[in-house]
């Protein structure tokens, strides 16, 4: 009759795990088992169940490998140091080498020694390049009967067989817009080793002309592009990969006529001190309150702090394409207790935004929630 150590031995070797800061859950969920069979070690029940032996110097290694790998795509092998008894040696600090029947692949550039934090296991990446049974092994460095093998089974890469172009449906005239292009497969998987050249066309003959991009290794198969529509109605975008015109993708977007801002609102983000400059933010907003990305009108600062000297207002300032509707100013006031500051846009609808500033005491000005804040700042550092 045999028991679990992990499920009854008081002082049972602590789990490991290789992925634990893997993101792709797939991957954990499909080394799990083998791993967590490592850690099931039996020993007979006769034994008292405080008894615990500690695992002995590493006489092996195990090497895990995804059972189905892609062909220049990176995958993660495990590299497990075990005793006589099949333990993962938590004290191994050896230094393994790695090495591959497959000429094509890509291994570690260079041999990894093991550390205390390791505790037996480590991982690796690798990126196999031929179709087909491949083998991986480790060996120690100093000692080559401390060695493993893993055979894995390599598909063919993927390959772009089209694109999937994500973006606004609705944006306004000479509003900027994200889009993003993902190269998919013919089972609309991401091809993440995608490195191919995207060309665009645009039926909104006023947008500025997008250049042809490379996709790049770190692009992982999808890119994030700015557009900006300039013609009222539907419009579509087409990216089309200019070594495989069948290679193709398109979104369509309605394009409004421009937002018209309303009004204008302002908040402080810092407190009012006398002679401490704090940071205004002015921002444009439609009569929906929704910012007026291409706002470009003329602000003028005002306030009634009557100082002489010691007040500081931004000289007057003219919005442009880059501000998205908010900008962020410095302003000085001089004179404590409360004061007004107001911001006036002198076009041919006046706009005009007032608040009482208590300088010395924080105060936020008026018009804007905290979600509305957040949504500025983030905005303003565009």
């Amino acid at each position: 009759m045999f028991f679990s150590r992990r499920k009854h031995g008081r002082h049972a070797a602590p789990r490991v795990s290789p992925f634990t800061n893997c993101s792709d859950p797939q991957e954990r969920m499909r080394f799990r088992p083998r791993l967590e069979a490592l850690e099931d070690r039996t020993v007979p029940s006769s034994l008292p169940f405080w008894f615990h032996t500690p695992p002995g110097p590493a006489t092996h290694l195990q090497v895990i490998a995804p059972t189905n790998a892609r062909a220049d795509i990176s995958a993660r092998v495990a590299v497990v140091a075990l005793d006589a008894s099949n333990r993962v040696a938590t004290g191994y600090t050896g230094t393994v080498h790695l090495e591959t029947s497959d000429l094509g692949a890509t291994l570690p550039t260079t041999d990894y020694t093991f550390t205390a934090r390791d505790r037996g296991v480590h991982t690796f990446q690798v990126t196999f390049g031929t179709p087909g049974s491949q083998t991986v092994m480790a060996n120690d460095t100093v000692d080559a009967t401390i060695t493993g093998v893993a055979t894995a089974t390599v598909s063919p890469a993927p390959v772009a067989t089209h694109f999937q172009v994500v973006g606004q449906t609705s944006v306004a005239t000479g509003q900027l817009s994200s889009v993003t292009v993902i190269a998919l497969d013919d089972s609309n998987h991401v091809v993440p080793n995608y490195t191919g050249t995207v060309s665009f066309a645009n039926t909104d003959g006023a947008a500025a002309a997008l250049p042809d991009y490379t996709f790049t290794a770190d692009d992982k198969g999808r890119h994030k592009f700015q557009v900006t529509f300039n013609t009222v109605g539907p419009q579509t975008l087409t990216v089309t990969d200019t070594a495989s015109a069948t290679v193709t993708g398109t979104t369509t977007v309605t394009v409004n006529p421009p937002a018209v801002a309303s009004r204008l609102v302002f908040f402080s983000s810092s407190r009012a001190r006398p002679g401490q400059a704090f940071t205004v933010y002015v921002a444009a907003l439609d009569a929906s309150n929704h910012l007026v990305q291409t706002y470009g009108g003329t602000v003028h600062f005002a306030t009634s702090d009557p100082a002489a000297t010691g007040v500081v207002l931004p000289p007057d300032y003219t919005f442009t394409a880059a501000d998205h509707g908010v900008k962020a100013f410095s302003v000085t006031l001089a004179t404590s207790g409360t004061q007004t500051l107001t911001i006036t846009d002198n076009s041919a609808t006046p706009l005009t935004a007032t608040a009482s500033v208590r300088v010395s005491a924080l105060q936020f000005f008026q018009g804007l929630n905290a979600a509305d804040i957040g949504h500025l700042e983030k905005m303003s550092r565009k």
